[in-house]
This record gives C-alpha cells, structure tokens and sequence, in this order.
C-alpha cells in the first residue's frame, strides 16, 4: 500500500468526522483561492492553445493542477504540461 494511501487511512481511523470534515474544507478552500489567483494566467495559456486542444481542455484547470502536483509532491510533474502540449498520437 503506497505511503500516501496508509497515511490518509490512518488519519481516517483517528479522527473524529468533523476533523475530517474540516481538513478537507480547508484544502478546497485553498485550491480555490489558488484558482482564483491563478485565473488571468489559465486564460492567457488556454488563449494559446489551438482550438481543438482549447474545446478539449477549457473547463481543466492547468495551472491549479501544476500547482497541485507541485505542492502534494505528485509522482508524475509533467502531467499538467503534458496536457497542455498534448499528446502524440
């Protein structure tokens, strides 16, 4: 069981439901407010993008998700540019 995945049940198995409630609010609420301040930056890189990658990708947040797999130290840190690029078929 990867690390991640044990710590999470662990803190599960601690908590009392509020505690998980709460720790989960205040991660959304974080990942939102980085949204936010991420807005302009989204737009302009979407801007780019030609249109059929645009149609494909503009509800995805790429900069949250760059931010994110930054921050949580995600396995795969290309992932977000990956997309943005998009892939070879």
């Amino acid at each position: 069981m990867p690390l991640e995945v044990m710590n999470a049940c662990v803190f599960l198995a601690e908590n009392e439901d509020v505690a998980v409630i709460n720790n989960r609010y205040s991660k959304l609420g974080e990942w939102l407010r980085i949204s936010r301040s991420l807005q302009k930056q989204e737009e302009a890189l979407k801007a780019s993008m030609p249109k059929e990658r645009r149609k494909i990708l503009e509800c995805k947040k790429l900069g949250l998700m760059r931010k994110v797999i930054q921050e949580e130290q995600y396995d795969d840190k290309d992932l977000a540019a990956d997309l943005e690029n998009g892939f070879q078929l």
